[in-house]
């Protein structure tokens, strides 16, 4: 069994996911998901995230049977203070964004 993130992780995510809906309500731009739906890229290949948007092009392509299928436009993958994270790194690659990097996304 996993443990639920932390009280910290969550604030983070909440805020990072309203300031994204704040500025996707006003142009109207997509979809922003602050408990996302899994994110799927094939067969036993799917990720958990914690902040995702999705253009509304997008969207139709995406969303099927309540997941996201294929990389998102954005995904913010918050890092917690536990024993996998606790050297000081100026950057850590998650599974997340190895299946992200995997799916074609250029930035990670």
């Amino acid at each position: 069994m996993t443990s639920q993130p932390h009280e910290a992780h969550q604030f983070i995510a909440t805020n990072i996911a309203s300031l994204l809906w704040m500025w996707n309500q006003q142009r109207g731009a997509g979809r922003v998901y602050g408990s996302p739906p899994g994110v799927v890229f094939g067969p036993g290949d799917a990720v958990a995230l914690d902040v995702v948007w999705v253009s509304a092009a997008r969207v139709p392509s995406l969303v099927r049977e309540g997941k996201l299928y294929g990389a998102p436009d954005l995904m913010v993958e918050i890092l917690s203070a536990g024993s996998a994270n606790t050297e000081p790194r100026p950057y850590q690659e998650t599974d997340a964004v190895r299946y992200l990097r995997r799916a074609g996304v250029l930035d990670c």
